[in-house]
């Protein structure tokens, strides 16, 4: 009992450290009028997501996103169950990162104004493609995270990391 908690655990603070890295990079960006830029925002979302893994990777179910943990029980690496609960634990995890950087950055971005406190936008692109680029880099994000299992927890948390902030780079602007 006590592993699951813990494990539930790292979910609800490896999604809240996710999310609070790359979207409150995107908010920090837009606060100081493109200060960080595109490379930036990268930049910060893959250490983020490199420190959250390195941090909590062992400790937990689904690797703090959904998207990954929904690929772990259909690949019958974690049962059903536990998935759905991993899954709520990130949902609450980010939802509370957001709330955070709704407090954070209330007075510099007006939540009618972009970027929406980090939320991704399409730009340029139509729904079509924007949900196939987005279903292509969550591929490779999972193929990293699910395909680290042998290497040390600090090579792997690179790999997820350098993953992330490619993503972030392909699809961020």
């Amino acid at each position: 009992m006590a592993g699951n908690l813990r494990a539930f655990l790292a979910e609800f603070v490896g999604s809240f450290g996710w999310v609070f890295f790359a979207a409150g990079a995107v908010c920090a960006d837009a606060a100081t009028k493109g200060a960080l830029g595109p490379v930036g925002v990268a930049l910060a979302t893959g250490l983020g997501v490199a420190a959250v893994f390195g941090m909590l990777g062992r400790a937990s179910i689904g690797l703090f996103n959904p998207a990954l943990t929904l690929a772990l029980a259909a690949a019958r690496r974690i049962d059903w169950v536990r998935a759905a609960l991993a899954f709520v634990s990130q949902l609450l995890g980010a939802a509370c990162a957001g709330l955070l950087l709704s407090q954070l950055f209330d007075a510099s971005l007006p939540p009618s104004e972009p970027p929406y406190l980090g939320a991704t936008l399409v730009a340029g692109l139509g729904f079509r493609a924007a949900t196939l680029l987005e279903a292509v880099l969550t591929f490779f994000l999972a193929l990293a995270a699910m395909g680290g299992g042998g290497r040390s927890a600090a090579a792997r948390a690179l790999l997820v990391g350098a993953a992330a902030g490619a993503a972030a780079l392909v699809a961020g602007p």
